[in-house]
């Protein structure tokens, strides 16, 4: 059982000045039992975290680097794909650039999300902890273009909506789909 999702859009970020601050604060999370799953009963937060209380999907002892070594590790047993981009290497975003389509930018020779900053990129996979994480993320996250970071997302069942992280808080949208009109002569 659980409700497949699929990100189709994200434009996020996590700048490199960024990254120890918010491992930590993933990190931490681990310390409160607060929306965990798991064995209920008497745990309560502790020095150490449990390991019959864990998040959906993820170790119960996730804050150890042994399991997750950084940032990346945790985002991806978490089950996102994630890119560290490196500003020096020619052709880093080059992935970006899709052959055959009209109308885009050149393909770029240099990397345009930043040195050193790590891009969520890619998440199919069941949902789990995944809200929690990137309420808990929200502050650290900013975006190489001028709008505000932002993740769409696609339900199982057609369901559309977005996160977008606006002033440190991540506020969630439900979308739609509109169809416009054809006339006859536009066929």
């Amino acid at each position: 059982m659980g409700y497949y999702v699929q990100m189709t859009y994200s434009n996020v970020q996590i700048e490199a000045d960024q990254q120890e601050a918010a491992d930590k604060a993933l990190r931490e999370m681990n310390y409160e039992d607060t929306g965990k799953k798991g064995v209920s009963g008497t745990i309560t937060k502790q020095d150490t975290p449990h390991p019959d209380k864990w998040w959906p999907w993820m170790p119960w002892n996730y804050h150890d680097t042994s399991v997750c070594e950084d940032l990346s590790a945790i985002l991806e047993v978490l089950g996102f794909e994630t890119r560290l981009h490196d500003e020096d290497q020619e052709h880093c975003c080059a992935w970006h650039y899709r052959e055959g389509h009209e109308h885009i930018e050149p393909r770029p020779t240099k990397c345009f999300w930043g040195d050193s900053a790590l891009s969520i990129d890619q998440y199919d996979n069941k949902m789990g902890a995944e809200l929690d994480f990137f309420k808990t993320l929200a502050p650290f996250l900013s975006t190489p273009w001028s709008d505000d970071p932002s993740m769409e997302w696609l339900g199982e069942d057609g369901m559309r909506y977005r996160w977008l992280f606006q002033d440190g808080k991540l506020i969630e949208q439900n979308g739609r789909t509109v169809w416009g009109n054809t006339h006859p002569s536009e066929r």
